[in-house]
């Protein structure tokens, strides 16, 4: 039983948007500073994270998983990240969301998004391009960490938007430094 919810746990928790699932599991998000962050690189940005969570609906043993999140403006482009972790071996995340999905759900920028790309692979992620609400030209990615019992030990989402008429060069880099630290 406890390894059917091991599985099935990081799914409901995909289906739920996230401000939805803070009111519902109890989740608290803290600010950090963003060097303690798993995410990187986090430069210029702001981020929280959640504890260990082990009382809420999404856990299923002591300190199984643990949510980050980078976000903010630098020099114009918007940028937001979530990352998902499990924090021992017996747990996995399970992806069975589509990465248009997952953006709408976990990105400010997502939401209401239209125009969304097919899913491409790009330098070793799945990528899409996509317009925000607010019209501006979008690129979301998920990467995901290394297999861990039946998934991954972690998933992270990340979007990046400019203005709609600045041509987006530096996509590449973004692709490359949407990274976990070790």
């Amino acid at each position: 039983m406890r390894r059917l919810l091991s599985l099935v746990v990081p799914l409901v928790f995909a289906a739920v948007p996230l401000e939805l699932n803070a009111q519902m599991g109890g989740v608290d998000w803290e600010d950090i500073d963003c060097q303690q962050s798993r995410i990187g690189p986090t430069e210029g940005l702001r981020c929280r994270a959640t504890r260990a969570l082990t009382t809420d609906m999404h856990s299923t043993g002591q300190g199984d998983y643990r949510f980050w999140s980078a976000f903010g403006t630098i020099n114009g482009v918007n940028y937001y990240y979530y990352l998902a972790e499990v924090l021992n071996a017996k747990s996995a995340i399970v992806v069975r969301q589509e990465l248009s999905d997952a953006i709408r759900i976990r990105s400010p920028q997502g939401k209401d998004g239209t125009d969304i790309s097919r899913v491409t692979k790009r330098e070793g992620v799945d990528f899409v391009s996509f317009r925000s609400a607010q019209k501006t030209s979008c690129v979301g990615l998920v990467r995901m960490g290394p297999p861990q019992a039946n998934g991954v030990k972690w998933v992270l989402y990340a979007t990046r938007c400019t203005a709609p008429d600045q041509a987006d060069a530096d996509i590449a880099t973004f692709i490359q430094r949407a990274t976990v630290r070790q």
